[in-house]
């Protein structure tokens, strides 16, 4: 229904005799949707509903039921949980030779040839303990003999090798070419050469 009436010709006079008996300021006021609720499909007792105003039209209930079944399945394969991208970590590159320059560098920089003498003993040692499993706490004549003969050695390096370690380890200051003959003695060692 419309007012639109009440724009016709002299109709409005209607609705101004109408409004005159009412009081100005009424004590009550009632609304009633009787025209509405009467009309309204499948609804017998007369309430109105939000969800029976969409299912009134045919088009509006299938929008509403296409809706609520994308949504449940939005809900179902959507709302999983997803899984981050495990990013690819780069394999580590082999920087031992580059450490190994950096630290030399450092150390003939400093010219602390007595330090660099003690650390080549102490790995050769170490090496004597893990290929060989020999102590190392007491190097003599016997442990120079043993060694010899498992690490298939000749007699006159091995004893250079242990007499040169002996010199450098009594000594305070360690020149360069004692550095270099010592560990000339131990590359040859290892590679079974004295």
């Amino acid at each position: 229904m419309s007012n639109y009436f009440l724009l016709q010709k002299d109709n409005f006079k209607y609705s101004r005799n109408l409004f005159s008996f009412t009081p100005s300021i009424p004590e009550h006021v009632y609304w009633d949707d009787y025209y509405y609720k009467r009309n309204y499909p499948g609804n017998e007792s007369g309430e109105r509903t939000s969800l029976g105003v969409l299912l009134q039209y045919p088009a509006m209930a299938w929008a509403f039921w296409l809706l609520l079944m994308l949504f449940g399945l939005y809900v179902f394969f959507g709302g999983k949980r997803r899984q981050r991208i495990v990013e690819t970590i780069a394999p580590n590159t082999n920087t031992t030779l580059t450490f190994t320059e950096t630290i030399g560098r450092l150390y003939l920089q400093k010219k602390d040839n007595r330090n660099i003498a003690d650390k080549l003993i102490t790995y050769f040692l170490e090496h004597i303990r893990n290929q060989n499993y020999f102590k190392t706490s007491q190097v003599n004549d016997e442990f120079s003999t043993n060694l010899r003969r498992k690490s298939n050695n000749g007699k006159e390096g091995t004893e250079k090798l242990f007499e040169s370690s002996g010199a450098v380890q009594q000594t305070m200051e360690v020149s360069d070419q004692q550095l270099l003959l010592l560990n000339q003695q131990i590359e040859n060692f290892y590679k079974n050469k004295i």
